[in-house]
């Protein structure tokens, strides 16, 4: 992450997941994050980047609308 031709890229489930854990009370100190996780993201150089791969062996994304490799 610190070599900075490193393509970061951050998958909403890691939104969805610190959200449902500060909420829960399961992740102490995230309160912030969990308020905005677009602007935490984006403060950390991350780009907003869409239409990207989801990488899974799991034909049941199949069903969904999203580019499935492997």
């Amino acid at each position: 992450m610190a070599n900075p031709s490193n393509r970061i890229l951050v998958s909403a489930a890691s939104a969805w997941e610190i959200t449902t854990k500060a909420r829960l009370g399961k992740l102490p100190g995230a309160a912030d994050v969990a308020a905005d996780v677009a602007a935490c993201v984006a403060s950390q150089g991350f780009p907003h980047i869409e239409d990207v791969a989801l990488v899974s062996h799991d034909q049941a994304f199949d069903e969904f609308d999203v580019r499935r490799l492997w």
